[in-house]
């Protein structure tokens, strides 16, 4: 039998030290040298203690798009581990997040070779906020096989990876105002939400700036049609529209562009209780 990849702490005269393991063999049995995946995953957890990123019920967390989520790789083979995404790499200070102030334009570069990472507070309440970075198959990321904008929303008052919210979902309560969602979710563009149903690990569908006719607009819900996913906030199950708009997505081979526009950027974040009611009521 192999060794079970985990990692942990052990409590040594009165100190908590952690450690992670791995098999430097492949598989259950034979020779074959480990991947680098479970090994770079487990590492992830031991020496920079970065929390698992993947549902451990129907779901699949965030995916290919973070080595916490399935160090698998989107080709499945462990030889390809992704790149920790934006919010990971923001957790360890790998990058510092630029706050979008005003409307304008916006241009990324390669999360694989470039820092610049766009984050969208206006309109949301503390700690939910859009993180917007660049993938792009080169390097580690090669095995995504496209490019474009991978857009987060983030709400870090929710229950972790544990939660997954989606429209039509099975439950005694409506989503989204059961509240029920990721503490960080794949605003997934071809909006079927295949990430919180455990449909898939991700696929280029879900990156925003492709040429394949979906819509390439991200922005506010729609009350009549339930437009999701959406820019609007749901933290607490409480939905408040922030207008925010993310479209006009332009690639070239080395960076991406595209256009935010939205009414509360810069503006101080809602924290009233008439503005919670308000948002509750108008959904």
């Amino acid at each position: 039998d192999r060794i079970w990849a985990h990692s942990g702490s052990l409590n040594w005269m009165g100190q908590s030290i952690r450690y992670g393991v791995s098999s430097s063999l492949w598989g259950s049995c034979g020779a074959e040298i480990a991947r680098v995946g479970m090994i770079a995953h487990e590492l992830g957890h031991s020496l920079f203690r970065l929390p698992d990123l993947y549902d451990k019920g129907r779901g699949s967390g965030v995916g290919a798009f973070d080595l916490m989520a399935y160090a698998w790789g989107m080709d499945n083979s462990q030889y390809s581990p992704p790149h920790p995404c934006a919010w990971s790499k923001a957790k360890l200070n790998w990058v510092l997040p630029t706050e979008v102030k005003k409307a304008g334009r916006y241009i990324l570069y390669p999360s694989e070779t470039n820092p610049i990472v766009y984050r969208i507070d206006g309109g949301y309440p503390q700690d939910e906020y859009l993180l917007v970075e660049y993938r792009k198959d080169i390097g580690f990321d090669k095995a995504l096989g496209c490019d474009g904008a991978v857009i987060y929303h983030c709400d870090d008052t929710a229950a972790r990876q544990s939660r997954p919210g989606f429209p039509r979902m099975r439950g005694p309560s409506r989503w989204p105002t059961n509240g029920d969602h990721y503490q960080i979710a794949i605003a997934q563009r071809d909006r079927r939400f295949d990430l919180e149903k455990g449909e898939n690990t991700g696929e280029c569908d879900d990156i925003w700036g492709q040429s394949n006719g979906l819509d390439d607009v991200f922005g506010p819900g729609d009350n009549v049609f339930n437009f999701y996913p959406n820019s609007d906030s749901y933290q607490g199950g409480i939905i408040r529209k922030t207008g925010i708009q993310i479209y006009s997505f332009e690639k070239t081979s080395r960076r991406l562009k595209f256009t935010v526009t939205g009414p509360y950027l810069g503006r101080d974040r809602p924290t009233t209780r008439s503005e919670d009611e308000r948002g509750r009521n108008n959904p």
